[in-house]
């Protein structure tokens, strides 16, 4: 089986624009509701769905078969409002109101400038959105973002920037043909944050992991129970998931 011979299903109100490994594969739209009764009864090989939103628990007749390249994740904040003017982060004056379709990125907004109104997106001043949905579903450009947060500063939410490529079990020529795209290295990271976000099942979490050249792993991590993002570092994946869980419990 190859790419031409893939159908790839995919739900646009999710997963705008999307370009797969570099290169423009047909898909088929699906309703938001429909995506896994699609795969069950084989009117798409695969479907491909926004990591960071994808259910914790999936049909037990399907499995992730692959992961994307994660994309560029930072929050940004961004200009809503010609007549803010070009202003930095820290000259923008006391109740200056944001909008952002992720509350959580607002609640650690809060902890940098706890000075803002939280606002609907009609009337917001600025916009606080990941760097890869900028141009997407909103009317934003990269000349209208004002400041671009650090992950250590305000933390993306699990899987974020990553597509996962969702198919039945028992289709082993797809995937066989997903393994030849998947990402190993960005599993690696994202396995430990879904891992963190299972034990956070009842209340919202943000965690982000970086590798570096040397193989060490680096997260951090965010809920209601710390005003500023933890940071957890280690050199092997062993345990990782229970020490960074007991950090955030304290």
């Amino acid at each position: 089986m190859n790419s031409e011979e893939i159908r790839i299903g995919y739900i646009p109100s999710l997963t705008p624009n999307v370009i797969v490994e570099k290169r423009a594969i047909p898909l088929i739209d699906l309703k938001t509701n429909h995506w896994e009764k699609a795969l069950i009864e084989k009117e798409v090989d695969t479907v491909l769905y926004p990591f960071w939103q994808l259910p914790i628990k999936l049909d037990d007749r399907l499995i992730i078969g692959a992961l994307s390249k994660r994309l560029n994740t930072k929050i940004c904040l961004v200009n809503a409002d010609p007549k803010n003017g070009n202003q930095k982060l820290g000259s923008i004056p006391a109740g200056f109101k944001v909008f952002s379709p992720y509350e959580l990125y607002l609640k650690q907004l809060e902890g940098i400038r706890s000075d803002f109104e939280t606002s609907s997106s009609e009337i917001a001043d600025y916009w606080l959105l990941p760097h890869f949905e900028i141009g997407l579903e909103n009317p934003f450009n990269e000349d209208q973002i004002i400041f671009t947060f650090q992950t250590r500063e305000l933390v993306p939410l699990p899987g974020s920037g990553v597509w996962a490529y969702i198919v039945e079990k028992d289709q082993l020529q797809t995937r066989k043909w997903l393994a030849s795209i998947h990402r190993s290295a960005t599993s690696r990271i994202t396995n430990i944050e879904r891992g963190v976000l299972k034990s956070h099942i009842d209340r919202p979490i943000a965690i982000h992991g970086v590798e570096d050249e040397n193989g060490n792993l680096h997260f951090s991590a965010f809920n209601e129970y710390h005003p500023h993002p933890i940071q957890y570092s280690s050199g092997t994946i062993h345990g990782l998931v229970n020490q960074i869980v007991q950090m955030l419990n304290q």
